[in-house]
């Protein structure tokens, strides 16, 4: 049985793979063994589950609704991947660059994003119970509102967790952020303004409105 995995817009053959019994498992992790460019790739709704996907090149690949449960995602570059309602519990995302990722509605429940890049994801409505998310980078992302919350104020995008908060491309601790933000006021003199103006809103915003933990505390 012959499968090819195609483009998602041109419909060129990426990659082909014939045996018997093939599966797109099957022909994926051979073309990710073969470091095959798959970027572009259309695996919308593939079984995935499980494959040894490391180091793959799947940037702006078409994931929607693909079963990536306990798959290995270590290292790929998943770069403005479409992964909406992906299945992606248990999958290892550690050190994966997730820039520009759609993961909305998307299960990561006990999935380790350890070190991953999520600058510009977009985690909205993603199931995020017990996901490993330390060291993480969350600038710019739209959280899921629950672990991941996010807020754009005039020209700045605030995330925050339970234990770190992001401001621009400023991270730190949550609970020290106004009091390291100001330490720094003289290398960032340019948004004093903008932070006189803003800083009791914001306070009582995360004050109101705490994320909830996962099951592993970030560093």
């Amino acid at each position: 049985m012959k499968i090819e995995i195609k483009h998602k817009y041109l419909g060129i053959v990426l990659f082909e793979h014939e045996c018997e019994d093939n599966t797109i498992k099957l022909t994926l992790s051979l073309a990710v063994e073969k470091n095959a460019d798959l970027n572009g790739a259309n695996l919308w709704n593939a079984d995935l589950s499980g494959a040894n996907l490391w180091n793959a090149n799947l940037s702006d690949a078409d994931l929607r609704n693909a079963n990536l449960r306990n798959a290995n995602l270590r290292n790929a570059d998943l770069r403005n991947a479409n992964l909406w309602n992906a299945n992606l519990s248990d999958a290892d995302l550690s050190d994966a660059n997730l820039w520009n990722a759609n993961l909305s509605d998307a299960d990561l429940s006990d999935a380790n994003l350890r070190n991953a890049n999520l600058w510009n994801a977009n985690l909205s409505d993603a199931d995020l119970r017990n996901a490993d998310l330390r060291n993480a980078d969350l600038r710019n992302a739209i959280g899921n509102g629950i672990h991941i919350i996010s807020a754009q104020v005039l020209s700045y995008k605030i995330v925050f967790t339970a234990e770190f908060m992001w401001i621009g491309c400023r991270k730190r601790p949550l609970k020290t952020w106004w009091k390291d933000s100001e330490k720094e006021s003289d290398t960032f003199d340019d948004d004093k303004e903008w932070r006189a103006k803003n800083k009791r809103w914001i306070q009582g915003m995360v004050k109101n409105n705490l994320a909830r933990p996962t099951a592993f505390n970030e560093e």
